[in-house]
């Protein structure tokens, strides 16, 4: 799951360079408008598809790596705010390591301090990546120029790299990266890590503010709590697997890394069970697909996941207690 106002960014950077991809968010069942609201999130599934679509469409596997530095840390909103506040890097990177689960839960993020310097690791999703290898990349190569970018923002300096290991070949006789970065890059690692100089840990942030700061984390909290995450998740992973199957608990269970038993909880947690959560995503594409007259009943009733039509209908009467023909003559009056 990632913020859609973090994928509003990715396109916008795209549209700066000549492309426009806004078409391909209805290939995988976002709407443009759902991206200006800061509580939409996009699972990892869509997110997923998209990059592959992307990667596709400009014919450019490095599309990641190139928008990076054009990503403005103040697209993050609040959680831009909180790290702007802190007083020292430091500080910020103990908020970082936090909160950083509200913009993606897809990969991991972590900092370790060694004596050569600051590391600061990305581990990718495994079955994420297995399942989009070329959208994984763009993540990856994407968060190496935004991590550079947001942190000359925050503390409004310049920042340079010490290392950059990519857990990538490198490409050609002179890697994109080489051509970014006047340092050492170390290629195929296990993971993405960029080391930054152990002395940024004492310089001070120009915009601290220690009131600020506990305003914003409050707000965060409270934000956290208000957000039906699992529910949220849950939902988008049925929408995006009606389109070739039919979503049952194990199978989505297994695209969010949990077990059966593991999701059920956390659902049952925010007051709702998949069973519900699968009905009621069935429920609102239907109400979308049959909006659209020129597909039959037969291929919605497919596109929900259902065998037959007639269990198609069998649903609809128990739900809202009308046949297909009739909701899609009430949804065109």
């Amino acid at each position: 799951m990632i913020q859609g106002i973090a994928l509003r960014n990715i396109l916008f950077s795209i549209e700066n360079k000549g492309n426009s991809l806004w078409d391909l968010l209805e290939d995988v069942s976002i709407k443009p408008d759902e991206l200006y609201k800061t509580e939409t999130t996009i699972s990892a599934a869509q997110l997923g598809e998209f990059l592959e679509k992307t990667t596709q469409r400009l014919n450019d596997l490095r599309i990641g790596l190139r928008i990076g530095f054009e990503s403005p840390f103040s697209t993050l909103g609040m959680l831009g705010q909180i790290y702007q506040s802190c007083e020292t890097y430091a500080d910020a990177l103990e908020s970082l390591k936090k909160h950083i689960g509200l913009i993606d839960s897809i990969n991991t993020y972590d900092f370790e301090i060694h004596s050569n310097g600051i590391h600061h690791i990305t581990r990718v999703n495994k079955s994420w990546e297995a399942r989009f290898p070329n959208g994984a990349r763009q993540m990856i190569e994407h968060n190496i120029g935004f991590s550079v970018r947001s942190r000359r923002e925050y503390l409004g300096r310049e920042v340079k790299p010490i290392l950059i290991k990519t857990p990538y070949a490198k490409i050609g006789e002179r890697d994109l990266l080489e051509d970014y970065f006047a340092c050492p890059i170390e290629y195929d690692a296990q993971e993405l890590c960029i080391v930054l100089p152990l002395d940024m840990l004492s310089w001070k942030i120009p915009t601290a503010n220690p009131d600020a700061l506990q305003m914003y984390e409050a707000y965060i909290q409270r934000l956290k709590g208000q957000r039906n995450i699992w529910t949220e998740h849950t939902k988008q992973h049925i929408s995006q697997q009606l389109k070739s199957s039919n979503p049952n608990l194990s199978l989505i269970a297994s695209l969010m890394n949990l077990t059966p038993r593991s999701l059920q909880r956390r659902l049952t947690d925010e007051g709702f069970t998949f069973q519900q959560m699968l009905d009621d995503t069935r429920l609102e594409t239907a109400h979308r697909l049959l909006m659209q007259p020129q597909l039959s009943i037969v291929e919605v009733s497919e596109s929900l996941g259902f065998d037959v039509q007639n269990s198609f209908n069998r649903f609809l009467q128990k739900k809202i207690g009308k046949t297909p023909k009739e909701l899609r003559s009430d949804l065109l009056k």
